[in-house]
């Protein structure tokens, strides 16, 4: 059924996989899901914002003979739309996770080719392990969380979704929120103080170091440890510069 297969790269495709996911949920057996990988092309972007999408879609299919060729028809390769692709490691495989994650590391360090052109995309991953107590759209959203951390870490690399990635990952989006909105509302929620430098003579004072801190919404402190970093990856770490620059002035 030409509805449930990917045009681009002849694999499954997401509502395949939503559709296999929930079928193996519930079986028992070899066959059944003891493994969820999801698996991300990093800096794929760029390939199609330089060269085009013609060059990208060389890239995809190529990464997806990969996929196929490396996991074999044990396992259950899907792509989940963009970039982004879905393995289900069955049980009888799952002594092999060690393997695979290598062989995907490795193979990530290497050029995809695309049309006569080398492209470098690295791979970033989140594995989570399958439960019998879990829905299918459970273990997917806990896949994808952990390769978010993964690609947060540094990106090629891979991520084990625990109970304590999930908290942490609520948190980063909470903070990620406080800053958005307050990029918005002219960098409402942040403070500018002021530390002097004092001359040991006579105490008086020769200049001030800028200080940054934020607020939360219940007014509690947030310190530059806790957002600095997060600013950074968002890219508003400049026109927050700027904002404190003016204010300092």
């Amino acid at each position: 059924d030409l509805a449930f297969v990917d045009y681009l790269t002849g694999l499954p495709n997401r509502f395949r996989c939503d559709a296999d996911f929930t079928r193996c949920m519930e079986a028992e057996g070899p066959d059944a899901a003891g493994y969820v990988l999801f698996i991300d092309l990093d800096d794929f972007k760029l390939v199609n914002d330089t060269y085009g999408h013609d060059y990208g879609d060389g890239v995809l299919v190529a990464f997806a003979g990969y996929l196929q060729d490396l996991f074999g028809d044990n396992n259950r390769v899907y792509r989940f739309g963009g970039d982004e692709f879905v393995v289900m490691i069955s049980r009888s495989a799952a002594w092999k996770l060690p393997y695979y994650l290598e062989s995907l590391h490795e193979r990530g360090k290497l050029p995809w080719r695309s049309k006569g052109k080398d492209f470098y995309c690295s791979l970033s991953i989140g594995v989570v392990e399958s439960s019998d107590r879990e829905d299918a759209q459970s273990l997917l959203q806990k896949a994808d969380m952990a390769m978010y951390s993964a690609k947060k870490s540094g990106k090629s690399g891979f991520a084990l979704y625990s109970e304590s990635l999930a908290v942490e990952l609520r948190q980063r989006s909470k903070m990620e929120s406080l800053l958005r909105r307050s990029c918005e509302n002219n960098f409402q929620g942040f403070k500018v103080l002021f530390q002097p430098y004092c001359f040991n003579a006579d105490g008086s004072i020769a200049g001030a170091e800028t200080l940054i801190r934020m607020l939360s919404p219940e007014g509690s402190l947030i310190l530059p440890r806790q957002f600095i970093p997060l600013a950074e990856y968002l890219g508003i770490i400049a026109p927050l510069g700027e904002w404190v620059l003016r204010e300092a002035a």
